[in-house]
């Protein structure tokens, strides 16, 4: 009779990859102890990369997982190491619990991986890069998340995950000069076939795989169809308009009432009333407003008048208050009643400020801020404005207002609607709202020619044909819409795993960065095969491509553990 070993010592020796990578899993029949973990910086220049370790554990019944962080983004500085564990960590596979540890490492110059060529008699990888990459032949570099599918025959292999052990490997030449280059490539060892005398293994570079995971409540916003989006447009209101008179000139100077020709609308605060030709200059008037429309202004100073001079008077309409936050849009007969959901479209409402002595004309709200200030945020260099892509709630104040909170902004100068550069149909009202079932993603670039599909930017997933770009959406119930419908898929609404970490991670899309994000999508929209997959809980639109499969970086990090296995068989 065997006798199963009762202890067994495991040694870990990996480079720290970009993203998150699991070290071990306890095997089943055993109990593990973590003695050792240290991480050292071996990165040819001075970097300070930072690793998180996490120990997971997910309960078999459910499959539900909790992390926790033994140590997050901890730096480790040039030629030194970091403990991370030296003791004892204990680790268990039971029929109710699943243990497993991770490393997150974080540092510079990493990219992405958009195709891969793999020579198998040379075991020459020539990977093409999304953005300029920084190496020069002989640099150490790691790669994570390469999705690679073999051709049907070869012994039943399908899609798998490279490299898998993590591995380093050196940079052999690159395409270009460096600094500029998006190609290099990199020996990662030949394909032996089993079972296939002289010859080897085809293999084909795939974009990162998804993976639903969930979805927020409702998701998918109709846009166009039963219950999709109203559109309002927020103006400056109607100007007013007035004249003086000889009887508003005194001693060269304007005094008395002016006439009102045109009260106009839309003003809840004192607009500019300025004066121009009449021989003179200069002047001041005081203003009175009744039911944002004005009903009398009185002038007085100014000098040198022989004449009536010509009067403006500016629009208010729409304002902004940067200290409070609030958008008081006037949308005339908007019908609208508190609590209304709607959302800004995207640099749809232009403001001019004070700051720059409102000479430039900027729209907002923005997905990406320049300056760290502006509509709707304290700082947003870098990141959305407040209001871009979210719902937000109206509080009515009459029948041609609406106020909305949209955020306070570090710029408190004075902001002026700029009508003329102002979008139509800036206010979308949201009707009906959708939950995602299911969702099915094809990014694209799955090269497998002579493998059964006839277009490389196609393939069949669960059933169904999709090409670049494609999204299936499987709704919770009957969604009303028809083909030609627009929705619109709430920012960070689906959220997806993929390959590019071995599914680790959730990932929710569309970002702001997306070219889905804010946009209304046509059902079926994109090909012809989309109308094939129509039903009364289905419908494809297209989000756009994604190329990226996988991850690059310069070798930085390298890990070594120490872990005892005691067998409970």
């Amino acid at each position: 009779m065997a006798i199963a070993p009762v202890n067994k010592f495991i040694n870990i020796a990996v480079p720290v990859t970009v993203g998150k990578q699991k070290l071990y899993e306890v095997p089943t029949g055993t109990s593990a102890l973590l003695l050792y973990l240290q991480v050292a910086n071996v990165g040819i220049a001075q970097t300070f990369p930072t690793v998180t370790f996490t120990q997971q554990r997910t309960q078999r019944s459910t499959g539900n997982k909790r992390e926790v962080r033994v140590i997050k983004d901890v730096e480790i500085p040039p030629n030194d190491a970091a403990i991370i564990v030296d003791g004892r960590l204990v680790l268990e596979k039971t029929p109710l619990v699943l243990d497993k540890i991770f490393l997150e490492g974080t540092q510079q110059q990493t990219g992405i991986v958009t195709f891969v060529e793999y020579h198998e008699p040379t075991g020459i990888a020539t990977i093409v890069t999304k953005e300029a990459h920084p190496f020069k032949p002989g640099d150490p570099i790691t790669l994570a998340g390469l999705a690679f599918t073999c051709i049907a025959g070869q012994t039943g292999i399908t899609t798998n995950i490279f490299p898998d052990p993590m591995q380093s490997y050196s940079v052999e030449d690159i395409e270009g000069v460096v600094g500029t280059s998006k190609t290099f490539s990199t020996f990662i060892g030949k394909s032996t076939p089993i079972g296939i005398t002289g010859k080897d293994y085809s293999h084909f570079y795939n974009s990162a795989i998804h993976y639903y995971e969930r979805s927020k409540r409702l998701a998918i916003e109709v846009s166009t169809g039963t219950g999709g989006y109203t559109s309002k447009t927020a103006t400056a209101g109607t100007q007013a308009t007035a004249t003086a008179s000889n009887s508003n000139i005194s001693g060269g100077g304007l005094t008395g009432n002016l006439t009102i020709t045109n009260g106009g609308d839309g003003y809840i605060e004192n607009p500019i009333v300025t004066f121009s030709g009449g021989g003179g200059s200069g002047g001041n008037a005081t203003v009175t407003i009744v039911n944002e429309s004005i009903t009398q202004i009185t002038v007085t100073g100014g000098s040198g008048y022989t004449s009536p001079p010509t009067v403006t008077i500016s629009t208010v309409g729409t304002t902004y208050n940067p200290n409070t936050g609030i958008l008081s849009a006037f949308v005339a007969s908007h019908g609208l009643s508190d609590g209304t959901l709607v959302r800004l479209e995207k640099e749809s409402f232009a403001f001019k400020c004070s700051r720059d002595g409102f000479s430039v004309s900027k729209s907002y709200p923005r997905a990406s801020g320049e300056d760290g200030s502006g509509f709707g945020t304290s700082d947003n260099r870098g990141k959305p404005d407040f209001a871009y892509g979210r719902i937000l709630k109206v509080d009515s104040i009459n029948a041609n207002r609406i106020n909305l909170f949209i955020g306070t902004s570090s710029d408190t100068s004075t902001h002026r609607f700029d009508g003329s550069a102002s979008l139509a149909n800036n206010i979308k009202v949201i009707g009906r709202r959708l939950d995602v079932e299911h969702a099915i993603y094809y990014g694209g670039g799955n090269d497998n020619v002579g493998a059964g599909v006839a277009d490389p930017d196609e393939v069949v997933i669960q059933g169904k044909l999709l090409r670049a770009g494609e999204l299936l959406i499987t709704t919770k119930g009957n969604h009303g819409l028809t083909s030609g419908n627009k929705i619109r898929i709430i920012d960070n609404g689906i959220y997806f795993s993929c390959t590019m970490d071995n599914r680790e991670t959730e990932h929710s899309y569309p970002r702001v960065t997306d070219p889905a994000s804010g946009v209304d999508l046509t059902i079926g929209g994109g090909t012809a095969t989309s109308t094939n997959h129509f039903s009364t809980t289905q419908f494809v639109v297209n989000v756009g491509p994604s190329y990226s499969g996988g991850f690059f970086a310069p070798l930085e990090m390298e890990l070594v553990a120490s872990i005892l296995e005691n067998s409970t068989a």
